[in-house]
């Protein structure tokens, strides 16, 4: 490796006579030797596999403007994160706490994100129904902050979450 301190056997091979290699070996231990050897190519195989996806790479190219995940991985995550935010829903009304609050914590954007259907529509109602037919607190919530989630607006929703 180039620019690198060189590994322990490649200072033996350099200082220690050719006739006497193998009882060094032995002495060190062959198979720590050979594995030694065989981490040290890997990590010079990683290394420029490394530098290589880093050149090829445009220098001004945005981590946002990757491609977009497939459509079935996207819903998967959806869903996930839809399940989740029903248990916390769940769970707030069982802790008798406002159900907005168990949101608060959570990114505006990854709310929109879950409750989103795929069509684009807002929100996804099904994931919410209560049992009982009437709309979930945290549904007239969300109806009423869907507008204003934006960073203008912080503050009102907020206030409004409060």
């Amino acid at each position: 490796m180039p620019g690198e301190c060189p590994s322990l056997w490649e200072l033996v091979e350099e200082h220690v006579p050719p006739p006497e290699r193998p009882e060094v070996k032995r002495i060190l231990g062959e198979t720590m030797v050979d594995l030694s050897l065989e981490l040290r190519a890997e990590v010079v195989m990683l290394r420029s596999l490394l530098r290589e996806a880093r050149s090829s790479r445009a220098p001004a190219s945005d981590p946002s403007a990757l491609l977009a995940p497939p459509p079935r991985l996207r819903d998967l995550v959806r869903r996930e994160l839809r399940q989740l935010l029903q248990a916390l829903r769940q769970k707030a009304v069982c802790e008798g706490r406002d159900q907005a609050q168990a949101w608060v914590q959570y990114s505006p954007r990854v709310l929109r994100f879950a409750l989103e259907e795929p069509g684009g529509d807002f929100p996804a109602q099904e994931a919410f129904q209560t049992p009982v037919g009437e709309p979930s607190s945290a549904q007239r919530d969300l109806h009423l902050l869907k507008d204003p989630l934006g960073m203008a607006n912080i503050d009102q929703v907020a206030r409004h979450l409060r």
